[in-house]
């Protein structure tokens, strides 16, 4: 750009205060919108807690080892309804069988207790059928955590509701 292209270029902005004010605010209003729209990306620990539960029943519905090994802490315990107690493997064996677990059946009541940012805690109820076809309803805690910045299923634990 030649001196006397600048020159004007300077001349012109400064003969147009109102155009370049008007410039200034639309930029301002375009970062501010900017700004705006990323923190709606940012996940606050209940939607983390929440997508983590379905990428687990995606995981389980598709049979998917290795997505099941990277949700379940390594120290991840499960206590059936008859106190019998799953380690990881154990869990994982379960869902890749296709036992009917509580973890995939609908939720019928939900409350999600969240403690800080790295811990958070489910209750919920929900029915399967068992073996026979009879409707068996549980209800059910799962406790996650956050683990190097990822959220992890620690342990759950279901206890069957007499009707």
């Amino acid at each position: 750009m030649s001196n006397r292209e600048k020159f004007d270029l300077h001349k012109f902005i400064l003969s147009d205060k109102s155009q370049c004010m008007n410039t200034s605010r639309l930029i301002s209003f375009a970062v501010l919108v900017a700004l705006i729209s990323c923190k709606g990306h940012i996940q606050n620990p209940e939607n983390e807690v929440r997508d983590l539960r379905q990428e687990l029943i995606r995981a389980i519905e598709t049979k998917n080892k290795t997505t099941l090994e990277n949700l379940l802490a390594d120290e991840f315990i499960h206590v059936h309804a008859s106190g019998k107690v799953d380690d990881k493997n154990q869990r994982i064996q379960s869902f890749l069988s296709g036992e009917k677990t509580i973890d995939t059946a609908d939720i019928e009541e939900m409350r999600l207790i969240k403690h800080g940012d790295h811990t958070a805690v489910i209750v919920g109820k929900s029915s399967i059928e068992d073996k026979n076809k009879n409707k068996v309803t549980y209800r059910w805690i799962a406790i996650y955590g956050k683990i190097d910045e990822n959220w992890k299923f620690l342990a759950s634990q279901a206890t069957k509701i007499s009707e």
